[in-house]
């Protein structure tokens, strides 16, 4: 008997079937929050380039929704923060990097 045949006789084809589709399900999540961990990191990048300073070497008075949405994003959040610093970038006329 081969590894596979002796877990499907003692498992089930319905209880494996079932783990695999839980498995599934868990893992798109996973990795959508982290696309969304990248994306978000990208703005908030992005927002510290060209928004955070005047480009003349002066800091200009920073945003606090901005720096919010920024730590939210550093911590996780990032529904949270995406939404903020897209909005900030589009209001500076730059281009949203791809999602």
């Amino acid at each position: 008997m081969t590894v596979r045949s002796t877990i499907v006789a003692k498992w089930g084809r319905r209880r494996i079937a079932a783990l695999l589709i839980t498995c599934a399900a868990f893992a798109g999540p996973a990795a959508a929050q982290s696309s969304d961990a990248a994306y978000c990191s990208q703005l908030a990048s992005m927002v510290q380039r060209y928004v955070g300073s005047s480009g003349s070497g002066t800091a200009v008075m920073p945003n606090p929704t901005v720096i919010w949405a920024m730590e939210q994003c550093r911590s996780g959040d990032a529904a949270a923060a995406i939404p903020i610093l897209e909005r900030k970038l589009v209001d500076y006329q730059l281009t949203l990097p791809r999602r």
